[in-house]
Protein backbone atom coordinates (compact mmCIF):
# COMPACT_ATOMS: atom_id res chain seq x y z
CA UNK A 1 0.00 0.00 0.00
CA UNK A 2 1.36 3.44 -0.89
CA UNK A 3 1.13 6.48 1.33
CA UNK A 4 -1.80 7.72 -0.78
CA UNK A 5 -3.95 4.67 -0.14
CA UNK A 6 -6.36 3.84 2.63
CA UNK A 7 -7.04 0.20 3.46
CA UNK A 8 -10.77 0.94 3.64
CA UNK A 9 -11.28 3.28 0.73
CA UNK A 10 -8.40 2.71 -1.70
CA UNK A 11 -6.61 5.74 -3.14
CA UNK A 12 -7.15 8.88 -1.06
CA UNK A 13 -7.29 11.13 -4.13
CA UNK A 14 -10.18 9.21 -5.70
CA UNK A 15 -12.72 11.93 -4.88
CA UNK A 16 -15.70 11.83 -2.56
CA UNK A 17 -16.13 8.55 -0.71
CA UNK A 18 -19.25 6.61 0.10
CA UNK A 19 -19.54 8.62 3.32
CA UNK A 20 -19.63 11.87 1.34
CA UNK A 21 -16.30 13.26 2.53
CA UNK A 22 -14.74 15.48 -0.10
CA UNK A 23 -10.98 15.87 0.53
CA UNK A 24 -10.59 18.74 -1.97
CA UNK A 25 -11.29 21.62 0.47
CA UNK A 26 -8.80 20.27 3.01
CA UNK A 27 -6.20 19.71 0.29
CA UNK A 28 -6.70 23.33 -0.82
CA UNK A 29 -6.34 24.56 2.77
CA UNK A 30 -3.09 22.63 3.24
CA UNK A 31 -1.79 24.07 -0.02
CA UNK A 32 -2.71 27.58 1.12
CA UNK A 33 -0.96 27.05 4.47
CA UNK A 34 2.28 26.02 2.79
CA UNK A 35 2.14 28.52 -0.10
CA UNK A 36 0.25 31.69 0.89
CA UNK A 37 2.25 33.00 3.82
CA UNK A 38 2.36 32.73 7.59
CA UNK A 39 -0.87 34.65 8.25
CA UNK A 40 -2.84 32.32 5.98
CA UNK A 41 -1.10 29.31 7.55
CA UNK A 42 -2.09 30.51 11.03
CA UNK A 43 -5.72 30.98 9.94
CA UNK A 44 -5.87 27.53 8.33
CA UNK A 45 -4.29 25.95 11.40
CA UNK A 46 -6.81 27.69 13.68
CA UNK A 47 -9.67 26.37 11.53
CA UNK A 48 -8.45 22.80 12.02
CA UNK A 49 -7.25 23.37 15.60
CA UNK A 50 -3.72 22.45 14.54
CA UNK A 51 -0.78 23.53 16.65
CA UNK A 52 2.22 22.33 14.63
CA UNK A 53 3.36 22.65 11.02
CA UNK A 54 5.71 20.01 9.66
CA UNK A 55 8.08 20.71 6.81
CA UNK A 56 6.89 18.80 3.76
CA UNK A 57 10.43 17.45 3.17
CA UNK A 58 10.66 19.04 -0.25
CA UNK A 59 9.53 22.56 -1.06
CA UNK A 60 5.90 22.60 -2.20
CA UNK A 61 5.13 23.63 -5.76
CA UNK A 62 3.55 27.01 -5.14
CA UNK A 63 1.91 28.78 -8.04
CA UNK A 64 2.26 32.05 -6.11
CA UNK A 65 6.04 31.71 -6.03
CA UNK A 66 7.76 31.14 -2.71
CA UNK A 67 6.53 28.68 -0.07
CA UNK A 68 5.52 29.94 3.36
CA UNK A 69 8.61 30.79 5.40
CA UNK A 70 7.54 29.69 8.88
CA UNK A 71 10.99 30.50 10.29
CA UNK A 72 10.73 34.16 9.31
CA UNK A 73 7.38 34.70 11.01
CA UNK A 74 6.94 35.76 14.64
CA UNK A 75 3.69 33.75 14.61
CA UNK A 76 5.69 30.49 14.62
CA UNK A 77 8.54 29.11 16.66
CA UNK A 78 10.76 26.22 15.62
CA UNK A 79 10.54 23.29 17.99
CA UNK A 80 12.48 20.70 15.99
CA UNK A 81 15.13 21.17 13.35
CA UNK A 82 17.52 18.78 11.68
CA UNK A 83 18.72 18.29 8.13
CA UNK A 84 15.67 16.25 7.10
CA UNK A 85 12.74 17.88 8.87
CA UNK A 86 11.54 20.94 10.72
CA UNK A 87 8.53 21.42 12.98
CA UNK A 88 7.07 24.82 13.91
CA UNK A 89 4.58 25.56 16.65
CA UNK A 90 1.92 28.20 16.13
CA UNK A 91 2.31 30.76 18.89
CA UNK A 92 -0.89 31.71 20.69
Amino acid sequence: MTSTESPAAGPLDAGPSILGYDPAPRRADVGAAYCDGADVAAAVMARYRATYALSPGVPPDCASGEPTDFSASPRFEIVFDDEDAQVWRLRE
